[in-house]
């Protein structure tokens, strides 16, 4: 998921910032610069990057042993996120507080409340199938097993953590800080379960991933990383008893460490560690200068752990030189010390992790269940009460039935009557269709004659009287032609005489068209252009039809346009369309017309700048052709002139 993705680097890089000033002062510097970052970041109260840093606030709690803190400020977070109820959004976020609320609770030895947390942090992991977070569990689950020495499981959950994270296909620094931290604790499980060979491996490696990730880490971790590695090996080459080999690794990870605030607390781990390999090789006077040079170290973090281990060098120590009062006292001291760790540790040794995972996860879906049979009993009775309305609505139904039986019986009686005389008007406008197609057919070749006639004796002198005469019967005589033609294409069209389809070439279609336009269009002393396309594109209709559409929209900007101007005919290709555009520079359409419809702009009736009559039919049938080509027309008009759109499907 995206968003998640976007917190977890964000929550990256909140993290380096304010971690690597943990590890280099107090907690309450440290939470006082958390502040300041937020400052910084204008981060607001209550939003995902806020609940981050709060997150970031609890984990410097922890690191400085204030776990009742991390306690409350964790409280509190988990509350509002409760309520904001956007786990979808930030499934990051809620997993994150969760494994902290597990963190938390563990520290307080609160283990059933720890546990339950961390498997709610998995449940987030396996419902959103994110590898990472599933990667931060099994991280989690694997330290437990080794706190109860389980270090075969361990070593095995470890490993399993390492795997999730190389499936992440984009890996921030804290992530690949987190890989070579867990390669190494899977060699320090095997070292532990006395697996030398197989610790030896995952040390190696971890020290190799070290070194191919050497730009993603900066300096101060990249060391701190390798002494903790340097000193494992040193523990394993120890234990195989190449004393030489583990004091040159020891001696490598102390020197890093101790001048490394990050592994302070490792150097002297590792220290301890050289102080009994120094015993082993009788090297008494470094082993005791390793000895008092620890004490400071020892107490500035009062781990038990250390504690036990560095009174056991010192009980080793004396007894090396033969002091066995302080001896005594030493490893009393160590037996006092293994008491706490094993007083500590012994309601987290009975139980087991993985059963105590299992059986959280069966007591949740127990109480899922439980949730589920109440809402199956609300559920029942939702639907028992719905049955009763249905039943009332059906009766309802039933009653309404038998009354509206008779006025649907009325009803078709008024329908036949309907259908009868739709059916009468249909035979009598075919009838009208039929007359007025007589008629204007009987009519087109007498007054053609006569307008032959006119436009002859136009050509003769006449006087002026009767030249006056003579071109009032052309115009008049023309009109009559124009509205004869229209209402036989009309009547035509009504009757769906039969369209003759073709294939035919746009640009020839257009051009042919304004070839037979020219005469009249320079008649007004007008211009027209014609922008083609390049290539040829081919639709498929009827060629007469569709010339008559042309032929009316030119000879319509004609029309209504004055003499001297200019019209342009364009052809364009939009989205697999072919668009054909007749723009004038004429009078413009009257506003109350400007919304698009042609039918109401046919009956417009509107003259020309020359005085032509208009009959309302050529546009509208014009309108009809293009609809039966599965086209489009539309205008757009201004004071500067109208253009017409027909736009037509072409073949593919």
């Amino acid at each position: 998921m995206i968003v998640n993705k976007l917190f977890e680097n964000q929550y990256a890089t909140l993290s380096n910032d304010v971690l690597e000033k943990v590890y280099r002062s107090d907690e309450k510097s440290s939470i006082s610069y958390l502040d300041s970052i937020k400052k910084s970041y204008k981060v607001e109260p209550n939003t995902a990057l806020d609940y981050i840093a709060e997150c970031l606030r609890i984990k410097i709690y922890i690191y400085f042993g204030q776990t009742n803190s991390a306690a409350k400020v964790a409280g509190i977070v988990n509350q509002k996120l409760v309520k904001a109820n956007n786990l979808d959004q930030y499934p990051f976020l809620y997993a994150r507080l969760y494994f902290q609320l597990s963190d938390v609770n563990y520290k307080l030895k609160n283990f059933p409340s720890s546990f339950r947390y961390l498997y709610l942090g998995k449940k987030i992991g396996l419902d959103y199938r994110d590898e990472y977070i599933l990667s931060e569990f099994y991280y989690r689950l694997a330290m437990i097993q080794y706190r109860q020495k389980d270090y075969l499981s361990a070593a095995k959950s470890f490993n399993t953590s390492f795997q999730k994270t190389q499936r992440l296909t984009t890996k921030n620094h804290e992530i690949l800080y987190r890989q070579q931290e867990t390669l190494d604790n899977i060699g320090l499980s095997y070292f532990k379960a006395g697996v030398l060979d197989s610790a030896e491996f995952y040390y190696q490696k971890a020290l190799t991933f070290i070194g191919s990730k050497h730009p993603s880490f900066n300096k101060v971790t990249l060391n701190a990383a390798k002494g903790v590695v340097w000193g494992n090996l040193g523990q394993l080459y120890a234990a195989k008893k190449n004393y030489s080999l583990a004091i040159n690794y020891l001696n490598k990870s102390i020197a890093v460490n101790r001048v490394n605030y990050i592994g302070n607390f490792d150097a002297l781990l590792q220290s301890i560690q050289l102080g009994n390999v120094y015993l082993k090789t009788n090297k008494l006077d470094s082993a005791w200068l390793l000895i008092k040079g620890v004490e400071t170290d020892l107490n500035r973090y009062n781990d038990l752990n250390a504690k036990a281990d560095y009174y056991q060098l010192e009980a080793s120590y004396f007894k090396k030189v033969g002091n066995l009062e302080q001896a005594f006292y030493f490893i009393e001291l160590h037996n006092n010390v293994l008491k706490e760790i094993k007083s500590s540790d012994e309601n987290l040794n009975k139980l087991n992790a993985e059963e105590q995972l299992q059986f959280i996860e069966n007591d949740i879906n127990f109480q899922l269940l439980a949730d589920n049979s109440q809402s199956k009993s609300v559920f029942i009775f939702i639907i028992a009460v719905c049955l009763v309305f249905a039943i009332i609505i059906l009766v309802l139904i039933f009653y309404n039935l038998k009354r509206s039986k008779k006025n649907i019986k009325a009803l078709e009686s008024l329908n036949q009557k309907i259908n009868q005389q739709a059916n009468e008007l249909k035979v009598k406008n075919l009838e009208k269709d039929k007359i007025l197609r007589v008629v204007a057919h009987d009519l087109r070749n007498p007054i053609g004659g006569i307008n032959s006639i006119a436009k002859i004796m136009l050509m003769d002198e006449l006087k002026e009287s009767e030249k006056e005469m003579v071109e009032l019967i052309d115009n008049t005589s023309q009109d009559a032609l124009i509205l004869i033609n229209d209402i036989l294409e009309f009547t035509n069209d009504n009757h769906n005489i039969e369209s003759v389809d073709e294939k035919i070439n746009v640009n020839t279609l257009i051009n042919n068209t304004i070839t037979l336009l020219k005469y009249r269009i320079s008649e007004k002393k007008q211009e027209i252009t014609f922008k083609g396309l390049k290539k040829d594109i081919w639709i498929n209709g009827d060629r007469e039809k569709l010339s008559r559409v042309f032929s009316n929209l030119i000879n319509n900007s004609c029309k209504f346009s004055h003499a001297n101007k200019t019209i342009e005919v364009k052809i364009e290709l939009v989205q697999g369309m072919v668009v054909i555009s007749v723009k004038d520079q004429g009078i413009g359409i009257q506003d109350e017309f400007k919304g698009g419809n042609i039918e109401a702009l046919a009956n417009n009736k509107r003259r020309g700048t020359g005085g032509e009559k208009s009959f309302g039919m050529g546009l509208s049938i014009a309108h009809q052709i293009v609809n039966k080509h599965d086209g489009k027309l539309w205008f757009v008009s201004s004071k500067e002139g109208t253009t017409f759109y027909v736009e037509l499907p072409i073949i593919k």
